[in-house]
């Protein structure tokens, strides 16, 4: 009688210690869920008005998935997505730079045209020798303005390369997770 009531109480106590373990790996999970969505939800917006955050963001994502990868399934949302950074993500972001990137040239062009029809207005009044010094400031400006233009395209271009990048890392992390992509048939 001893016996049986000994056993009954150490099943009793090992379903309460398993119903306690498991409520506290729910917690857990809930914990990692959450944590995430508090993470990268200011980083998604901080990307709409900054596409190169994604740029630093999306390594540590990609990092962070493996440790947690049961946090990001629930998190993914089927095919479509791949939390936090979809390749819909990339895109939108690579245009945001590009239409910036556009903005900008067109900005700068106008801002140095004006500035050089300054110059050349002030060339057309002044005399010989202040002339030739107008058209050594007209060259010079002529130089900043190409050197501003370079410094600016080639931060175009590198963030808009690593865009690209990301595009195909996402395209070729979906296939990873299961997913078959087909390339088109070749000629």
């Amino acid at each position: 009688m001893v016996t049986i009531a000994l056993f009954t109480v150490v099943i009793l106590c090992g379903a309460i210690g398993l119903k306690l373990v498991l409520i506290q790996l729910g917690r857990r999970e809930d914990a990692q869920f959450f944590w995430l969505i508090s993470t990268f939800g200011p980083v998604l917006e901080r990307m709409q008005s900054d596409p190169r955050v994604l740029l630093t963001w999306h390594p540590l994502a990609e990092s962070i998935r493996q440790r947690f990868p049961d946090a990001f399934s629930l998190l993914d949302n089927g095919e479509c997505h791949h939390f936090p950074f979809s390749a819909a993500h990339v895109e939108q972001a690579h245009a945001r730079w590009t239409a910036a990137w556009l903005t900008w040239e067109r900005e700068h062009d106008a801002e140095f045209r004006q500035r050089s029809r300054e110059v050349e207005t002030k060339l057309a009044g002044d005399i010989e020798t202040v002339a030739h010094r107008r058209r050594a400031e007209l060259e010079h400006l002529e130089r900043q303005r190409l050197e501003r233009y370079q410094r600016h395209y080639e931060d175009y271009v590198q963030v808009s390369k690593a865009l690209a990048g990301l595009t195909g890392a996402l395209d070729d992390a979906g296939a990873n997770d299961g997913l078959q992509r087909q390339d088109p048939p070749r000629k």
